[in-house]
């Protein structure tokens, strides 16, 4: 069971929504387990919200998709500095582009673990839920009997007057 875990999915909101059960699969094989998610600006407020979410590391999304390449150049290079040195027990990059796995190479992790084909296997199976496809990777379970996880819960909301 991992202690710690980095979760990659950059952006496209509705996809990092699909994403959250990877949290609540997690906290299922360790309540414990500190989770740290990066991501972009454009998915980062909403993530901050997620109680079960330990940290929220944030980088510059458009700068990544964007077509200029040293723009993306700087911004990975940052993505690599914030998560220098960190250690996580598991990795997961939850995007089937194996461009992304390099976001994380700043950190250390005991195992990485992506949405990329492996073999005659897609990463993504055409048709399948994708919320299932991302806890594939926690679970390793790829079948009809795989559990199914909810998100998790967002933090309560602020009162009226009080600071975010």
């Amino acid at each position: 069971m991992p202690k710690s875990a980095l979760i990659v999915k950059l952006a496209a909101i509705g996809d990092v929504v699909m994403a959250l059960p990877i949290v609540t699969a997690l906290r299922a094989c360790d309540p414990a387990v500190r989770i740290t998610w990066l991501c972009g600006k454009s998915a980062a407020p909403l993530l901050r919200c997620v109680d079960a979410i330990d940290e929220v590391v944030e980088i510059d999304d458009a700068a990544i998709l964007a077509g200029v390449r040293t723009r993306q150049m700087r911004e990975v290079a940052a993505a690599y500095k914030r998560l220098r040195g960190r250690r996580y027990d598991l990795a997961l990059i939850a995007h089937s582009d194996s461009r992304y796995r390099v976001l994380a190479a700043g950190a250390r992790a005991g195992e990485t673990r992506w949405l990329g084909r492996r073999g005659r296997r897609p990463g993504l199976v055409p048709g399948r839920y994708h919320g299932d496809e991302y806890v594939r990777m926690v679970t390793g379970v790829d079948d009809s009997g795989a559990s199914a996880f909810d998100p998790p819960r967002r933090a309560p909301a602020a009162t009226p007057g009080t600071p975010i």
